[in-house]
């Protein structure tokens, strides 16, 4: 396969997305597309993993992928990929000295489409099982995956949505053959050695979050009980890695060797950059997190993890920043300037809430099937190509 054929997989956007701003049906040609893209890409993943885990479970029913993808995501995200002309006039409305900073974080900001997420996702869980066969040699030697997430509630969490998938995916490209618990605070206490652990998650921004359950997950476990966690997330940045590491003690902790690395803040900004940045996003940005700059279909995520307010469209402005001032947490954005500069995001932007992002919205979420129904008579909101976008107008946050 050559990089021109890659650049279609990974640029590639389901007519789904369009159906879903028409009000059309999604038809099950949609997910058989898709199945046929995950099936034939050999893009990352080793042509030989695919091998071994077929020689080792026998080769899986390829039309049954489309099932289990339609039945998995009949909630699919919207595209969010950046909104080149908001872009634009966002700039543009910015104070001289920042216009520089906003083109290098546009320019060096990550946006991951939902297939491209599924297919990174796809190869971590084609790792897994190459590490289970290595493990075990033997089918006979075949035991339990255990997957974990937190032991409190956790239906809308984006952990949960992958750790749905994830169960079917793995029966379906073992054969079956596998067997999947998750997690309680009953069969925790049934471990043994060598087992392995499953921690699924969609990115790691500085770790401190999935440090903290792995940290509890470990209190959980006996302690004559060594076991194995595979952190099964496809994007995860180098202080995340690193945070996750020094912290770790116990156990044995095994990452995805093809794992996406993105880029942080420093990465790209000088000190004096970061400060300028600091100034207009003044009590959202603290410059020592080194923030992640990385957004998917799927989700953004909160203050603590990246540049959020900026990716909402808040214009860094002097009339912004006065306004700021007098308002830590933006309970009232009245008189806000905001020109969202990620697409599908205009019509539902109602706050900026900076801790649970609305935009763009998670398909996990219960609120999404609101959202659709909300916007099923709102066409005008909805752009899937550059080309035939509305530009749109600045003006004070009405949407």
């Amino acid at each position: 396969m050559n990089s021109k054929e890659i650049y279609h997989i990974f640029s590639y956007k389901l007519d789904i997305l369009d159906k879903i701003s028409k009000k059309e049906e999604i038809i099950e040609d949609d997910f058989n597309e898709l199945s046929y893209i995950i099936n034939e890409s050999k893009i990352i993943l080793e042509k030989t993993s695919k091998k071994i885990i077929e020689d080792f479970f026998g080769k899986p029913d390829k039309y049954k992928l489309s099932d289990l993808l339609k039945n998995n995501f009949k909630l699919y995200p919207l595209d969010h990929s950046f909104d080149l002309n908001a872009i634009i006039k966002f700039i543009n409305a910015s104070e001289d000295d920042i216009k520089n900073i906003c083109k290098k974080i546009i320019d060096n900001t990550e946006h991951i489409s939902f297939e491209r997420f599924l297919l990174k996702f796809n190869n971590c869980i084609y790792e897994l099982l190459v590490y289970i066969i290595n493990t075990i040699k033997d089918i006979k030697n075949l035991k339990p995956i255990y997957v974990y997430i937190n032991f409190n509630k956790y239906e809308e969490k984006s952990n949960y949505w992958l750790y749905t998938y994830f169960y079917e995916f793995i029966k379906y490209i073992s054969n079956d053959k596998i067997n999947i618990l998750l997690l309680d605070k009953d069969n925790i206490l049934s471990l043994q050695n060598d087992d392995i652990i499953v921690v699924p998650d969609d990115c790691i921004y500085m770790g401190n979050h999935i440090y903290r359950n792995i940290k509890k997950l470990n209190e959980n476990i006996k302690d004559s009980v060594e076991v194995n966690i595979f952190i099964l997330v496809p994007f995860i940045s180098e202080i995340g890695f690193l945070n996750i590491q020094k912290n770790f003690k116990k156990n044995k902790l095994i990452f995805p060797k093809m794992v996406h690395k993105p880029k942080l803040i420093k990465d790209i900004l000088s000190n004096y950059e970061i400060m300028i940045l600091q100034k207009y996003y003044i009590n959202f940005l603290d410059i020592e997190k080194e923030l992640v700059l990385i957004y998917f279909d799927h989700k953004l995520a909160d203050k603590y993890s990246t540049i959020t307010p900026f990716y909402l469209g808040v214009v860094p402005s002097i009339k912004n920043l006065n306004i700021m001032r007098e308002n830590e947490f933006l309970n009232d954005i009245n008189g806000i300037t905001i020109i969202p500069i990620i697409k599908n995001c205009r019509y539902y932007i109602n706050n900026l809430d900076v801790y649970m992002p609305e935009c763009p919205i998670n398909p996990y979420k219960k609120t999404y099937k609101e959202f659709i129904e909300k916007v099923k008579g709102k066409k005008e909101y909805f752009s899937l190509n550059n080309e035939k976008e509305k530009k749109p107008e600045e003006k004070i946050h009405s949407y």
